[in-house]
């Protein structure tokens, strides 16, 4: 809307403007409202960034923040998703995500929104944290999930997959404990090549955390995406 209609500017700057005071004083307000505008911001995120960076820095001081519920923290992180992940924000999350003290669901929701398009030091920090993570679960999950990026044959994993093998060079992951007991990502892709054709891939993606306090699930992710004929993936659901 904004490239297509130039003119309507003023009009997003307003709900810029609207979505600011929802999420002002590190978002410690009305918890519906804080909720649903960082919704919207993960929708528009990079349109507003764009208009105004004020927006992507209060977010960031959401997810700093320990006041608010924890619901509303993970929504700021995910509330970054379509923000450039530039140095700053690359920051926040990887500090969000080796802080210790913090719940151990913030710190997944950083860490995943962060290996979105890590550096080869913020991998080289995950890794060096997982020997001695305390947080059985955090630790699984990672674990987990730099497994299947390393067992991936997926071309636009590939980038990531080279700076992950820089990163374990000189070690090597922690053993993947009971999946009935510890957080785990799960991966399956499955491609066809047509002839003449770029191949039709589907991937499956799935992300289960548990509570450790007491072994049982607390939280899921099930994403599925299509990649046709060269076109960009399209997400099938989330």
């Amino acid at each position: 809307y904004h490239r297509t209609n130039p003119t309507g500017t003023q009009d997003l700057l307003e709900i810029a403007d609207y979505l600011l005071e929802q999420i002002r004083d590190n978002c410690t307000g009305n918890e519906d409202h804080t909720y649903l505008s960082l919704r919207v911001i993960g929708n528009i995120g990079r349109t507003m960034e764009q208009l105004t960076p004020k927006l992507t820095s209060s977010v960031l001081k959401c997810i700093k923040s320990t006041q608010p519920p924890l619901l509303i923290q993970k929504a700021a992180i995910q509330a970054s998703r379509k923000v450039e992940l530039g140095d700053q924000v690359r920051e926040v999350l990887l500090q969000t995500f080796l802080d210790n003290v913090s719940p151990g669901e913030k710190r997944l929701a950083a860490y995943l929104m962060l290996m979105r398009a890590p550096s080869q030091s913020d991998i080289n920090k995950v890794t060096q944290l997982l020997p001695g993570e305390k947080n059985e679960q955090v630790k699984n999950f990672v674990a987990s999930h730099l497994a299947n990026i390393l067992h991936s044959e997926e071309s636009y994993i590939q980038e990531l997959k080279k700076l992950v093998e820089e990163a374990l060079k000189n070690s090597q992951l922690p053993t993947i404990m009971d999946f009935k007991k510890f957080s785990r990502n799960y991966h399956f892709s499955k491609s066809i090549s047509l002839p003449s054709l770029d191949p039709v891939s589907t991937t499956i993606e799935g992300n289960l955390i548990f509570d450790p306090n007491n072994y049982l699930p607390k939280e899921s992710m099930l994403k599925t995406t299509l990649r046709v004929f060269g076109f960009a993936p399209a997400d099938l659901f989330e």
